[in-house]
C-alpha cells in the first residue's frame, strides 16, 4: 500500500517548495531472511533489496502532469548499501557515493506518454525481468549478463501511453557517467548508450523485444525477446537475451561475478534462456524457473550452466509475506563455476541454494 502524505510537510523536508495541489506518496520494501549455499555458511540476507522511496505528482490540467521519484536501496540487516557475504561488488562500489541509488528523476507526462530525466530504471532490464518469476531477486533469480543494470544515470527515458495493445520505451544515456567517475575523452570504453523496447499485449498473451547499447562499455550491446501466456491462475514466460560484452575482454567497466552466495556471470559473449512459471495457489503463489546460460571468451571453449529454481510466497496480508525458495545450478566445468561464483578453480560444479524470509511492502 502506498500512503499519501501532506505535500507541504514532505516537500519542505526534501528542500523544495510545496504546492497545495501536489500529491506525494512514500513507499518501500523491507525484506530479510536467511540464505545457505553450497560451500558457504548460512547468513542473514535479503530476497528483494530493501528500499525507501518518495514519488510526487502535480496535476497541470488538460491531461498533463509533472512528477519526481527518489528511491534509496539498502541492506536492512546492516542499514548500509554493502552486502554482508562476499564483500562489496563492483555495482556496490559504484553506488556507494549515491544518495539515491535506486532512481532519482523528474519528468513530464501527458496523453503523449511520459518523459523522465535523471537516474531511471534501465529500459531493457525493466522489461526482461518481468519474465523471471523471482523478479531477478534472491537465490532463484535468473542468470544475468555482465552488462545488465537495474538503473542508469544521466539518462533521458520515454515511455509511451499504456493504451491499446502496443507500448514501448526508449532511452538515451550520456557517456562518461556510468561508473560514477569522470571518464576522460578518448578512453576506448567511453560511449553514449541507448535502448529501445516494444511490447505487444492482448488478454492472456504478451510479446516483446528490444535492443541496447550500454553506455561506457566499449560499445557493448545486448538484445532480447520475450513472451508470456496467462491461463486461469497460471502464467508461463519464456525469454532469450544475448550480450556482446566488449568491455569485459578489455578489462573495462563490466560487472563480472559478484563474489557472494549468488551466481554472477562471465565471458564476452553471453546467451541466457529462461522459462518461468507463476501459479497462484491458495493465499500465495508458486514460482518456478529453468535458466540456461552459455558463455564464450576469446581463445577459450564455450561453457554453460543450467539452473532450476522453485519457491512459494505465502501472503499473510496485502503487505506482508513469508517466502521459501530453493535453487540448483550445475556448471559444465569447474573453471566456469569458479569464475561465476568467485570460488576459484577448486569450485564445485554443483551448487544448492536455500532461502527463507519475510517481506513487508508499504
Amino acid at each position: 500500500m502506498k500512503k499519501p502524505l501532506a505535500a507541504l510537510v514532505v516537500m519542505g523536508s526534501l528542500a523544495g517548495t510545496a504546492h497545495a495541489q501536489s500529491n506525494v506518496i512514500i513507499y518501500g520494501v523491507m525484506d530479510t531472511g536467511y540464505v545457505k549455499t553450497t560451500g558457504y555458511d548460512a547468513v542473514m540476507d535479503e530476497n528483494a533489496l530493501s528500499r525507501l522511496g518518495f514519488r510526487g505528482v502535480e496535476d497541470l490540467g488538460s491531461g498533463r502532469s509533472v512528477f519526481f521519484n527518489l528511491e534509496e536501496r539498502f541492506r536492512i540487516n546492516s542499514g548500509t548499501k554493502t552486502p554482508s557475504p562476499g564483500g562489496p561488488t563492483d555495482v556496490d562500489k559504484m553506488n556507494a557515493h549515491r544518495v539515491y541509488d535506486g532512481v532519482a528523476n523528474v519528468g513530464l507526462a501527458g496523453d503523449w506518454g511520459k518523459l523522465s530525466l535523471g537516474r531511471v530504471f534501465n529500459v531493457s532490464t525493466w522489461y526482461y525481468q518481468t519474465l523471471d518469476p523471482f523478479r531477478h531477486d534472491g537465490v532463484g533469480r535468473s542468470l544475468f549478463s555482465s552488462q545488465r543494470q537495474r538503473s542508469v544515470s544521466n539518462t533521458l527515458r520515454y515511455d509511451s501511453p499504456e493504451t491499446g495493445s502496443l507500448r514501448g520505451s526508449a532511452s538515451f544515456t550520456r557517456s562518461g557517467v556510468r561508473s560514477g567517475y569522470d571518464i576522460p575523452d578518448g578512453d576506448s570504453f567511453k560511449n553514449d548508450g541507448y535502448a529501445a523496447q516494444v511490447q505487444y499485449s492482448t488478454p492472456g498473451i504478451m510479446l516483446f523485444g528490444g535492443f541496447e547499447r550500454v553506455a561506457d562499455s566499449s560499445n557493448s550491446i545486448a538484445w532480447n525477446v520475450g513472451a508470456g501466456y496467462e491461463y486461469h491462475t497460471a502464467t508461463i514466460t519464456m525469454g532469450y537475451i544475448h550480450t556482446r560484452d566488449k568491455a569485459w575482454s578489455g578489462g573495462g567497466y563490466s560487472y563480472g561475478h559478484n563474489g557472494s552466495q549468488y551466481i554472477g556471470t562471465w565471458g564476452d559473449r553471453q546467451d541466457q534462456v529462461i522459462v518461468g512459471l507463476v501459479w497462484k495457489l491458495g493465499p500465495g503463489k508458486l514460482n518456478a524457473s529453468w535458466n540456461h546460460g552459455r558463455y564464450r571468451a576469446e581463445g577459450l571453449d564455450s561453457e554453460s550452466v543450467n539452473k532450476l529454481a522453485l519457491g512459494y510466497t505465502y501472503n499473510l496480508s496485502r503487505r506482508f509475506a513469508l517466502y521459501a525458495d530453493t535453487a540448483y545450478a550445475r556448471f559444465s566445468e569447474k573453471f566456469l563455476a569458479g569464475a561465476m561464483t568467485g570460488r576459484g578453480p577448486d569450485s564445485s560444479r554443483n551448487y544448492f541454494m536455500y532461502q527463507a524470509g519475510m517481506t513487508y511492502r508499504f
